[in-house]
């Protein structure tokens, strides 16, 4: 080990160089990473949604929920399932089981609910079979809300269908959802006494109106030359299309249209739910961000059309922001580079105080060398940046310079004890390069067992070994191959000095009489030790396994149960208490100030 370590100290060129290819690959990475809220997972958990308009909950359960449940019962690596039936949608929730093959389980799945062939023909499309993973969660929610009282719902309704095709232009955006959002509906109400007095029936008017509005192919006509695809466009675009509908005609040479027996009007079908945001009623835009995007830029892109949409739509109507992951990224990624700034700052302060300038910032190079090479091994990894990576680093953080510390000490001591200062490098970090290797192989150790932690909470902690181990592999390469050659090249100005000038001399000798105290009565030392052990361990058995601590939590869900039929103008109001309950807890840390 002392060649390798002499080999570097002779070359600072080679040292140097190493330096500014990790500082370079750190910073390229650095660009590249992406910031995002959780790692890129796989959750254990299949969602099958099948949608069924018009149908009963009762009538849900039994011809769909049940049907797909006995196909799950027949799959293996299932751990268990929960189904919920409500009006018009199953939805059916399945756990894999541990150290199942969630590839394979998820294609059993897929084939399990595709083997159900007694469904009703009134279901909308196909069941859904999703796997949830990170990539799906929201990372922006904002509301659509009217400005004034000129503009109308059926306006708010057709601004944000036409919101929706914009955002999904929006480069890294996903997916968008929409709430509170009713699709437009034309209404056709008959009016009995003309049906009768045109002798037609209810279901003429219905065949009529589903012969007509139709879009579907008509088949290919061949030639000699070239195919030809033919396309039936028939569907109705709007309600003066649907007046004109010819239901019969009559023996006299009449023609019946729908407008002569019904009633047409453009609108929106029935809500079944509401949105509001900040007390205003608004239409909800809830985005997920795609795998291969950056949260901060993919609001920054979202923020950028709505500030274009401000400027064009003027005060028709506004926009209200609610989640905001982006916002939550960049604190989270200010804190680490604010702990790194700091550390410099007193790491190059104490530092100077205790060895030349020089040495001090040297060392401080510690910190953003082990940082940046961190860095640059995470794309291969298949890491990005993360709230949970961010917060190994910032854990590792106090950590980093105490090894560069220690070297540097040691052959500062060297060198005040009249070595040159090649042999002060070589001899110095030779003396504590085993304890080094000792203290970053026992962090190292104390996070390995995470890597074996089984389940999506393992996907998840994943991240934290590997970047905590990461970190002071790099530091270890800093200590023994560019630190010591470092220190040769700006110790070769620095003169020996005597112990006695050391600067901190009186708290040397201070802390010299603690020791030797400690020292001649080790018993006592041990035993007060030994009991400071005891009371700890007896603490730890009073305190509560919370793995997510509530009080971390700033976004917080609170869900309602009402009373089966209950009418959504009685749970809007019933909601409109609550918020403002939660409003008045909101304030009134600020009134108190």
């Amino acid at each position: 080990m002392k060649s390798l370590i002499a080999y570097f100290a002779q070359r600072t060129f080679l040292a140097r160089l190493i330096t500014v290819m990790v500082f370079l690959a750190g910073s390229m990475s650095l660009m590249t990473l992406k910031l995002q809220e959780y790692p890129d997972i796989a959750f254990e958990t299949v969602e099958i949604t099948t949608e069924y308009p018009g149908a009963t909950a009762q009538d849900v359960e039994l011809n769909i929920t049940n049907q797909i449940e006995k196909e799950l019962k027949n799959v293996n690596g299932i751990n268990q399932f929960i189904s919920r039936s409500q009006e018009g949608v199953s939805h059916i929730t399945v756990e894999m089981a541990d150290g199942a093959n969630a590839t394979k389980v998820l294609a059993d799945i897929q084939q399990a609910v595709d083997n159900v062939n007694s469904l009703p023909e009134g279901i909308s499309a196909p069941p859904l079979v999703v796997q949830e993973d990170t990539s799906s969660l929201d990372v922006l929610t904002f509301g659509v809300i009217a400005q004034n009282s000129g503009v109308s719902p059926s306006d708010l309704q057709f601004y944000a269908r036409d919101l929706e095709k914009k955002l999904k232009g929006v480069g890294g955006v996903s997916s968008v959802a929409m709430t509170g959002f009713n699709e437009r509906e034309f209404w056709i109400e008959l009016d009995p006494v003309k049906l009768s007095r045109y002798q037609t029936s209810f279901t003429e008017v219905m065949s009529a109106v589903q012969n007509r509005n139709i879009s579907t192919s008509g088949g290919v006509i061949q030639s000699q030359n070239r195919e030809q695809k033919l396309v039936t466009q028939g569907q109705v675009m709007s309600p003066k299309e649907l007046a004109t509908i010819i239901v019969k005609l009559l023996p006299d040479g009449r023609v019946i249209r729908v407008a002569d027996v019904a009633q047409v009007a453009d609108t929106f079908e029935k809500a079944t739910q509401e949105a509001v945001i900040n007390g205003h009623n608004a239409i909800l835009f809830p985005l997920t961000n795609s795998v291969s995007s950056d949260i901060i830029n993919t609001v920054k892109n979202v923020k950028a059309l709505l500030a274009a949409e401000t400027e064009q739509i003027g005060n028709r109507f506004g926009f209200e922001y609610g989640l905001n992951l982006a916002d939550d990224m960049n604190a989270k990624f200010s804190i680490v580079s604010t702990n790194g700034a700091i550390g410099l700052v007193l790491v190059l302060i104490v530092l100077s105080l205790a060895m030349p300038r020089k040495m001090a910032l040297w060392v401080s190079v510690s910190i953003p060398f082990c940082i940046l090479g961190a860095m640059a091994v995470f794309p291969a990894l298949g890491m990005n940046l993360d709230s949970i990576t961010l917060a190994a680093l910032l854990l590792v953080t106090g950590i980093l310079v105490d090894d560069s510390v220690v070297v540097a000490e040691s052959i500062y001591q060297e060198r005040e004890s009249g070595r040159n200062a090649l042999d002060a490098a070589i001899n110095g970090t030779s003396k504590v390069i085993k304890p080094v290797i000792a203290s970053l192989t026992t962090t190292a150790l104390v996070f390995i067992p995470m890597l074996f932690i089984p389940g999506s909470m393992g996907k998840a902690i994943y991240v934290i070994p590997v970047a905590v181990i990461s970190v002071p592999l790099f530091s270890l390469m800093e200590c023994t191959l560019t630190l010591p050659a470092h220190l040769a090249r700006s110790l070769t100005t620095v003169k020996a000095v005597s112990l006695s000038d050391n600067k901190f001399s009186v708290i040397s000798a201070y802390y010299q009489r603690i020791l030797t105290k400690c020292l001649k009565y080790r018993k006592t030392v041990l035993a007060i030790s030994l009991a400071g052990l005891c009371a700890g361990l007896g603490l730890a058995t009073t305190l509560s396994l919370d793995i997510f601590p509530s009080q971390a939590a700033r976004y917080i869900d609170v869900y309602t149960e009402v009373e089966p039929g209950t009418p959504l103008v009685n749970v809007r109001q019933a909601h409109a208490a609550l918020e403002t309950a939660i409003r008045s807890l909101w304030w009134t840390p600020l009134s108190r100030q």
